[in-house]
């Protein structure tokens, strides 16, 4: 994968911050920008800065958009409409509980806060095109895309331009329609991303993965949100940010965060991910040659 992207390492690093995205880039990796909060206007003005950023070194950019979901079947005929249906879909009993917890802990009520919090825009195939194309506008390197294999006219049309397709498998069988769809690069994500592929350790998944795609380069994997959980607390979180509520300060993340235990600047993680790297390479090399 260095050589096809010509990079220095083989670390991709999908992040909704396109300030990460550039270090990691610039640091030798591959940065990729999660398109799924931004509307095509936002991701317009964050690929132009990325242009403008990454000093001339490839990146990418992730899309979500599944083969198939719950409420698939909704009657909707825009991205506005879909995002009201799940509005709808959310019960109102987690919103009054979302709201009581907020009150209790001196949070104030959204009206008095002002504009409302951002969502995830991009989980459908109507929602996720208009993000494709784009991102297509621009010279990325990389077309990522979250559950289930990626549409056959969207592979086709970044293959056309140059433009490699990875996609998400938790299963050497989602690897397998992941192939037979044309997509270049598998990233195998285990349980502990969050467990919202599979419930099979990434330990596991990965070398069966390996094994059912060779020769394709396989990517062990991140995390992922799932939208209605956003939907239901995306105002509320950006209310305990403003009212510097750090009891009810959270974000969603893998199992990761148990060894996530300082700030550091992404090219430093860069290397020394690199660096670990090449010790466990030594060590090996010694316990090979004794």
């Amino acid at each position: 994968m260095s050589e096809q992207f010509g990079i220095e390492f083989p670390i991709f690093a999908f992040s909704h911050c396109r300030d990460v995205v550039a270090a990691v880039s610039k640091a030798g990796g591959m940065g990729v920008l999660g398109a799924l909060s931004f509307t095509p206007d936002e991701l317009e003005l964050e690929l132009k800065w990325l242009d403008e950023h990454v000093e001339g070194r490839p990146y990418g950019v992730d899309v979500v958009m599944p083969a198939s979901y719950e409420g698939s079947g909704l009657d909707v005929d825009s991205p506005a409409d879909l995002f009201a249906a799940l509005q709808r879909m959310i019960p109102e009993g987690h919103r009054t509980f979302v709201e009581n917890l907020l009150a209790k802990h001196g949070v104030r009520s959204a009206s008095a806060e002002g504009d409302a919090g951002r969502y995830p825009l991009g989980w459908t195939d109507a929602t996720g095109r208009p993000q494709v194309e784009v991102a297509l506008r621009h010279p990325i390197a990389l077309l990522a895309n979250a559950l289930g294999p990626p549409p056959a006219d969207v592979v086709e049309q970044a293959h056309r331009q140059g433009v490699a397709m990875a996609a998400l498998a938790s299963s050497p069988r989602h690897a397998d329609k992941q192939v037979n769809a044309g997509v270049d690069i598998i990233v195998a994500q285990g349980t502990e991303a969050g467990g919202h592929t599979g419930v099979v350790s990434t330990m596991v998944v990965v070398p069966e993965i390996v094994d059912a795609v060779a020769p394709r380069p396989v990517l062990a994997a991140g995390a992922l949100p799932m939208p209605l959980q956003f939907m239901l607390i995306s105002d509320a979180l950006r209310r305990v940010s403003t009212a510097a509520a750090a009891d009810l300060a959270a974000m969603p993340v893998g199992q990761i965060v148990g060894a996530m235990n300082k700030v550091k600047p992404a090219r430093d993680v860069i290397f020394e991910m690199v660096a670990e790297y090449l010790e466990t390479l030594e060590r090996l090399g010694r316990i090979s040659a004794s």
